[in-house]
């Protein structure tokens, strides 16, 4: 996923036009929406199993394990975005 918004990154600067900041901003917009919601959508339901009288641990489990999946796609679309930005130094993990 981060390879394709680098490369939607890249195609927006090859294109004088296209190269302003608004665009570059809705690209990254539009690739970060889907990990971000889900994120929520996790914490969410973490939050609903926790208030059971014998929380599923198990699920409580597997949503930490998005949890991590999806943060790590978040972070890989800015660290695209960031690599794509000209002179831009990239940040260390």
């Amino acid at each position: 996923m981060a390879t394709g918004i680098y490369q939607m990154l890249r195609t927006l600067d090859a294109t004088p036009k296209k190269r302003q900041p608004g665009n570059r901003v809705a690209v990254l917009a539009e690739g970060l929406s889907q990990p971000l919601c889900a994120i929520r959508a996790n914490v969410d339901a973490m939050a609903r199993l926790l208030e059971r009288d014998v929380p599923d641990l198990d699920e409580i489990r597997a949503a930490l394990v998005d949890l991590a999946h999806d943060t790590e796609r978040a972070c890989d679309l800015l660290r695209a975005a960031q690599r794509a930005e000209p002179g831009a130094r990239t940040p260390r993990a």
